[in-house]
């Protein structure tokens, strides 16, 4: 499973209870005995509240890229510097014990499948890509991953830690580009068939967006700016 936050917006009970019923219509409409990995994009409470409930009713093991696993599993040593950290949800659950680490470029090999987790970034810094083939198409997990048909660049996120160039929305677009995808999957039901053939066209608007950035800062660091 890629991500567990499914953003039902009610009082603690019903939430657990949808959450219950969900992952039951899953196991049977797709025949599955067992969940027994969970991959998380990123660090926001909407894509990790609901883990500690499915690892107590699966025993499934969390797997995650290690830069993702920081603010996931010790969130405190981040309040005041990130936003969508998962004690804001009052989901019952502050933080998520992470069962294996893996560096960006390591691979998790599960079943028949090779897993490449890598940094992406994008939305927020601490944000992974996840590479895999299935059924001979290259497939990247993408989460709140940018646009690539959107001909408007995305607004630098101050409190996500995401400064575009090296830590945000361009960055992101470039590691698109070169893992050659197939298939984006986003997080909140998005996909896109074909990205790369639509690609170039944001990136040429994210390169000129950084140059207007620089043009207007003072800075030689967009971080700073």
């Amino acid at each position: 499973l890629i991500d567990d936050g499914l953003c039902c917006w009610k009082p603690l009970p019903e939430r657990g209870a949808n959450h219950r019923q969900v992952i039951r219509n899953l196991k049977q409409r797709l025949r599955l005995k067992r969940i027994e990995v969970v991959i998380p994009t990123h660090y926001h409470g909407d894509h990790t509240e609901n883990i500690p409930e499915l690892v107590a009713l699966e025993g499934t093991a969390v797997v995650s890229l290690d830069v993702v696993a920081d603010p996931i599993e010790s969130p405190e040593r981040y309040a005041g510097k990130l936003s969508c950290l998962l004690p804001w949800y009052d989901a019952g659950n502050d933080a998520i014990k992470i069962d294996r680490r893996l560096a960006s470029g390591q691979h998790l090999q599960w079943h028949e499948f090779d897993i490449e987790l890598f940094l992406f970034a994008g939305q927020t810094y601490y944000h992974a890509g996840i590479d895999v083939v299935i059924d001979g198409q290259r497939v990247l997990f993408v989460g709140d991953g940018p646009s690539v048909v959107s001909l408007v660049c995305e607004p630098p996120l101050c409190y996500n830690d995401a400064e575009p160039e090296h830590r945000g929305w361009a960055f992101a677009l470039d590691r698109i580009a070169e893992h050659k995808p197939e298939l984006l999957v986003y997080g909140h039901a998005g996909y896109q068939w074909q990205p790369l053939q639509v690609l170039p066209r944001k990136q040429a608007l994210w390169r000129q967006r950084l140059q207007d950035f620089h043009t207007l800062s003072a800075r030689p660091d967009l971080r700073e700016f």
